[in-house]
């Protein structure tokens, strides 16, 4: 992909808001509700794929370097704590929501799609929690993804609103003098 400078500022702008979005936070132990995964959402729905799957991994890779973007700080050992799952979820995420919210603009398959990207989170999400914590299914499942249900369907239906407004602006910047 040719690479100009309203895409860079979309992606930096996408990582930035990501990074914000670990900040904005309820500590619920083992894992804070945040608002990481509806900016990762916003941005798959919203970016052409590349451009989301490059702000997703741009953020990792601030935070494995070891600056403090993810609600437990930074550097690689945050990936293998209880909330390292999800972080690495927020790659299939941007990666299933992004190329399924590309076969139709619609408010109604933008849920779909974000739903399916938060099942990309919430995969990878609990099996590491599970088994960084050596709990069971159910406590895993009370711990990891009960206490988040609401707020996940509430970054779902703003996700969807949200590209259903941008992503047809986000066309017509990229395809304006976006070369």
């Amino acid at each position: 992909m040719k690479y100009s400078l309203r895409k860079i500022i979309l992606v930096a702008m996408f990582t930035a808001l990501i990074c914000a979005g670990a900040f904005i936070r309820i500590p619920l132990p083992p894992v804070p509700v945040t608002l990481q995964t509806l900016f990762v959402l916003i941005a798959a729905l919203s970016l052409p794929s590349s451009l989301s799957l490059e702000a997703v991994v741009l953020y990792l890779f601030l935070g494995i370097i070891g600056l403090p973007v993810f609600t437990s700080g930074g550097g690689f050992a945050a990936l293998l704590g209880p909330t390292g799952g999800y972080l690495i979820g927020l790659i299939p995420a941007v990666l299933i929501g992004g190329l399924l919210s590309k076969a139709k603009n619609s408010f109604p398959w933008y849920l779909l799609c974000a739903f399916a990207g938060t099942v990309g989170v919430y995969v990878p999400g609990l099996l590491v929690l599970k088994f960084t914590r050596d709990l069971s299914w159910t406590a895993t499942l009370s711990a990891g993804l009960v206490p988040f249900i609401i707020g996940d369907t509430l970054k779902i239906i703003v996700s969807a609103l949200t590209a259903a407004a941008v992503r047809p602006k986000v066309k017509i910047l990229l395809e304006n003098n976006g070369q």
